[in-house]
């Protein structure tokens, strides 16, 4: 359960996405999931799992103040592996960066 980010940097105010794949050999039925951004709650998904398949999810969240963003997806089902059951990402959020425009005659 690796979180795989589309950027690990994002202007901000933009979407960040997040992406995992949950699987197991045993295990299977009602998974849930929790995202946490800089130590808060932000989405919980259930996923139903068949044991020995996996099922790709995918969390958007919002980059809203600069600075490194650190998170988390938990799953927070009871397993015999506790150890595995925490993954941690982080983002570099930025203003956007500014842009001129230059136009040629059209005349």
């Amino acid at each position: 359960m690796s979180p795989r980010l589309q950027a690990d940097e994002a202007p901000l105010k933009s979407d960040v996405s997040v992406r995992t794949t949950l699987g197991s050999e045993h295990l299977g039925g009602a998974m849930n999931l929790g995202l946490f951004v800089d130590g808060r709650a932000v989405e919980q998904r259930t996923v139903d799992l068949q044991p020995g398949l996996t099922a790709n999810v995918t969390f958007i969240t919002r980059a809203d103040h600069a600075g490194v963003l650190p998170g988390r997806i938990h799953l927070q089902n009871d397993d015999p592996l506790q150890a595995d059951n925490v993954r941690y990402f982080t983002v570099d959020v930025s203003p956007p960066a500014e842009v001129l425009l230059v136009g040629g005659d059209e005349g």
